[in-house]
């Protein structure tokens, strides 16, 4: 998986397919101003941009 954050190219050689993007931006890469709230997508405080 390859993909760009904030201009910085990420290569993820083995994705958990349990992680949220949200929880893969907040833990992994350590980006935490990315919030969760109720942890299911309803809220829709963990949203984030795709472009």
């Amino acid at each position: 998986l390859i993909f760009y954050v904030n201009a910085q190219k990420i290569i993820e050689t083995s994705p958990n397919p349990k992680w949220t993007l949200a929880f893969y931006l907040r833990n992994k890469l350590r980006l935490t101003g990315t919030k969760v709230a109720c942890g299911e997508g309803g809220c829709g405080a963990c949203t984030v941009m795709l472009s």
